[in-house]
């Protein structure tokens, strides 16, 4: 299950989130963050994800894709800016398999770049944040 958040996450337009303490709305709201993977491959574009990963910034919204037809990962959910692709939800984790029922079930979501840092190889990792009711 999704957990709750601590804080309410007004967002507008990419813009960095206002932290509110509002406790009544507190629990209407459920967080889950997942650090992506599979941001070092190139999408069919010619665009590699870490070169669109340089140009995100936290609070970009992203968006989430399943792909029923992908020959490696039956359960495998894209994770999509406006940029294009910078990854997937980890696979064979608890995440895909909650991810993956709130996409079946048509739930309504909220999802942006919650933080993005390069590792040791200097390659760009991301952590997304991905809002319920």
């Amino acid at each position: 299950m999704f957990k709750v958040i601590k804080s309410l996450l007004n967002f507008k337009d990419n813009a960095h989130p206002a932290f509110t303490c509002n406790q009544a709305e507190l629990s209407a709201k459920n967080t889950r963050h997942i650090y992506i993977t599979g941001e070092s491959h190139k999408n069919s574009t010619g665009l590699t994800r870490q070169q669109i990963l340089d140009r995100v910034k936290p609070y970009d919204t992203i968006y989430l894709r399943h792909e029923s037809g992908n020959k490696y990962d039956k359960k495998a959910i894209a994770v999509v800016t406006n940029y294009g692709q910078i990854g997937y939800i980890p696979r064979g984790t608890e995440d895909q398999d909650e991810v993956l029922k709130l996409l079946k079930n048509d739930v309504p979501y909220t999802a942006y770049v919650w933080s993005k840092k390069k590792a040791h190889n200097k390659l760009w990792g991301a952590t997304i944040l991905i809002i319920t009711p």
